[in-house]
């Protein structure tokens, strides 16, 4: 059978919805990752450089579809263009050997750059066998970390625990006033790590992710942290379809759940509401600080929703003294590279994945 790269459109926006939705990632839940209502629309939400990609059979049938999504981020304290790939989806029946590279990066679909990145969700193996696996006509990945994203209750997040004794800081919502200094903070903090995006209109830049929703601390009225609180649920979706046990126990048990600050679990077929902590930046990685913070966005978050989420590198001192110690629900992924220039990572800057990007 005869197969066409082609670039995406509106129209094909429904079927490669109904292929993202026939597959649920499995694990101790079962999850599907949506882009209601239309697929190719969630994509063009993405920013100014998106590109979507669909192998059609001979009869105009999508079997396969990816994605390219372009942003500029940081990598080793300079700013360069940088491609997410992903959106991976096939159709069942479809059997035939693809290069991603082919699909989503083509001349025909994508903008070049030099460097690419992707996730793969640990509980997939089958994606991780098929990108890992060398191969002459597939690009080789390099391993970026080990990665985990975290679903909480804000209602855990308790002052006792979290607030230091001494509040030597002010929290606020951020104003077009503070936004000189915000994009200050965001440069200085956010050029220490690769993979941060380099952000210069928040509003402009990110879908749904609007002012009021983002928040700053200040001392000495200095900035020395930022977070926004971006809600994506209107163009992509998290959808849980199936819990297994013990997870299935805990679904049974309604309220007593959330007295053990566990979230509240989620109805089968329901669409998760939540914000996301995006583009969280303390100064100089203060843990005491960013506990602080976090509380604070906690009070905010629990005045309109049950749940937030954030995903953070494994090896980050973030996670290994905050979330990996939070009674939640999670699931892990692992992030790999593609270089194409031969440019050289530095190790000893950190990684940040923005799971708002993802």
């Amino acid at each position: 059978m005869k197969y066409k790269v082609e670039k995406a459109t509106e129209k094909d926006g429904i079927e490669m919805l109904e292929i993202i939705e026939s597959i649920p990632a499995k694990g101790a839940f079962e999850l599907i990752y949506t882009r209601r209502p239309n697929a190719y629309l969630s994509y063009q939400k993405e920013g100014d450089r998106v590109n979507v990609g669909v192998i059609k059979d001979e009869n105009g049938k999508i079997v396969l579809q990816g994605s390219c999504i372009v942003n500029d981020y940081y990598l080793n304290n300079k700013v360069y263009p940088i491609g997410y790939v992903g959106g991976f989806r096939k159709r069942q029946d479809f059997h035939g050997k693809f290069n991603w590279m082919e699909l989503a990066v083509n001349d025909k679909v994508s903008n070049k750059c030099d460097l690419y990145y992707c996730s793969i969700l640990s509980m997939n193996k089958h994606a991780k066998d098929v990108f890992t696996k060398k191969r002459n006509y597939m690009p080789n990945l390099e391993k970026i970390c080990d990665y985990t994203t975290y679903i909480i209750n804000p209602k855990i997040i308790l002052r006792k625990k979290w607030l230091a004794k001494k509040n030597e800081y002010i929290f606020k919502k951020v104003t077009k006033k503070d936004l000189p200094n915000v994009y200050d903070f965001l440069h200085q903090e956010g050029s220490k790590y690769n993979f941060f995006p380099y952000i210069t209109n928040i509003e402009k830049e990110f879908y749904n992710l609007h002012i009021d929703n983002c928040y700053i601390m200040l001392k000495n009225n200095k900035i020395v942290s930022f977070c926004g609180l971006w809600n994506q649920t209107d163009y992509k979706q998290y959808i849980v379809t199936k819990y297994n046990r013990p997870l299935n126990i805990l679904t049974k048990l309604g309220k007593i759940t959330e007295t053990i600050s566990y979230i509240p679990m989620p109805k089968t077929g329901e669409v998760l509401d939540f914000p996301m902590l995006s583009f969280m930046l303390v100064e100089n990685n203060n843990i005491e600080l960013y506990k602080e913070f976090l509380y604070y966005l906690a009070q905010e978050i629990k005045k309109e929703y049950d749940i937030f989420v954030i995903g953070i590198n494994n090896n980050s001192i973030i996670n290994k003294e905050i979330y990996s110690k939070i009674r939640c629900l999670k699931f892990q992924s692992t992030l790999y590279f593609m270089n194409f220039s031969n440019k050289k990572i530095k190790h000893e800057n950190d990684f940040y994945i923005e799971s708002g990007l993802l």
